[in-house]
């Protein structure tokens, strides 16, 4: 229904579609696997890539936010390439995986894990760490996403 209305609306090939899977929240720490309650799906880290991989094959996606658990780090590192090879502008951005969190961040440029940042001052505690965090995403050419939930600024 998506694509039918940007397809009617006349913004075919210059709107694209974003997705924020929050995976934390379905990924079984015990089994180390994914679990998708509306389709009944339990994944594999690699079974759930290639499920994104499909959908980027289908659907014009061009914004992941948190496709895998927040210290899922190779898949966010195998997910980055992949994205790189099909779409070279597509956005891989962290929230759960970084928590506005300079430590966290440092880990996911060495790891290669993601090109942008969602940043939460209220996630780290305070406006000099949050400064911090954006200065090293910045420093690291990474987009920076200050969160209208809990950022609550509009620069």
């Amino acid at each position: 229904f998506i694509q039918e209305a940007i397809k009617k609306a006349g913004y075919e090939n210059k709107f694209y579609l974003g997705l924020d899977a929050g995976s934390t929240t379905f990924f079984n720490n015990n089994s180390g696997k994914y679990f998708i309650k509306l389709e009944n799906l339990e994944l594999t880290k690699v079974e759930l890539l290639n499920y994104y991989i499909n959908w980027i094959s289908k659907y014009p996606i061009k914004y992941f936010e948190d496709p895998f658990a927040e210290e899922d780090w190779d898949s966010w590192k195998a997910f980055m390439s992949v994205l790189n090879k099909m779409q070279g502008d597509a956005v891989l951005i962290g929230d759960d995986l970084f928590t506005t969190n300079v430590n966290r961040l440092q880990k996911g440029v060495e790891f290669k894990s993601a090109n942008a940042i969602l940043i939460k001052p209220n996630q780290i505690g305070t406006i000099s760490e949050t400064i911090n965090c954006i200065k090293l995403a910045q420093e690291s050419n990474f987009k920076v996403t200050i969160s209208h939930r809990s950022g609550e600024t509009c620069d």
